[in-house]
């Protein structure tokens, strides 16, 4: 059973979800559960299974658009805890009115709060339809390059990060197409959190639900 401190932490993360629906153009959001073996930990070469509970939303306005996610982690000692990451983002398309073609590439500016300076990532997203027969498949994922930062007495290095998945989306079958998605996500993780050394392959059952709260859908890639 959840606690008090879990269940107000959730009831956070759905209030900014509707905050962020209501203001946008158009709005997605995803649950997702997901369960594997092999998650590394810094400081100890043991390693876990964890389910993860985890929530994300897309959304986008006429300027740009906003991205969070929070995923909650809970492991066979009972613990559990919540990481989260917020992403606004400003679309000089939109703001200048360009029409710039479709990518899966996207440049961006990382900090870490707890580390002197600044690096930068390169993300690649996708997402890539499948029908069979009446079935329909998506395959998709990212993959997050981030180079190291900080100095010489604190630093970390740079680390590759990646999550393809393929989902069959079982509930389209009686015509409620995203509610009910099951499939299959493999984690790589080279360096992870910038540790060198600190590695992640793990192959995780996947469960997803899709919720569009406005007209219009996220691009290839939006959860990512």
């Amino acid at each position: 059973m959840l606690s008090n401190n879990i269940s107000l932490k959730l009831l956070a993360i759905v209030t900014l979800l509707n905050i962020s629906s209501y203001t946008a153009d158009w709005s997605s959001s995803k649950f997702e559960y997901l369960r594997g073996d092999g998650f590394a930990l810094p400081g100890n070469s043991n390693t876990e299974l964890r389910n993860v509970i985890a929530l994300a939303h897309a959304s986008g306005n006429s300027y740009g658009g906003h991205f969070f996610f929070f995923d909650i982690d809970h492991n066979p000692n009972d613990q559990v805890s919540i990481y989260g990451e917020y992403s606004p983002a400003i679309s000089l398309g939109k703001v200048f009115d360009l029409k710039p073609g479709a990518s899966l590439l996207r440049d961006t500016i990382r900090d870490n709060p707890n580390l002197d300076g600044v690096t930068y990532q390169t993300t690649i997203a996708w997402s890539h339809p499948i029908q069979i027969a009446k079935l329909p498949l998506v395959f998709d994922g990212f993959v997050d390059w981030a180079l190291e930062e900080g100095d010489n007495k604190s630093k970390s290095v740079s680390n590759l990060h990646a999550q393809p998945a393929l989902v069959a989306d079982i509930s389209a079958l009686w015509d409620k197409p995203n509610l009910l998605m099951l499939g299959m996500e493999y984690l790589y993780w080279k360096n992870k959190f910038g540790i060198e050394g600190l590695d992640e392959n793990i192959p995780q059952l996947l469960i997803r639900s899709i919720f569009l709260n406005k007209k219009g859908s996220p691009t290839p890639g939006a959860f990512c």
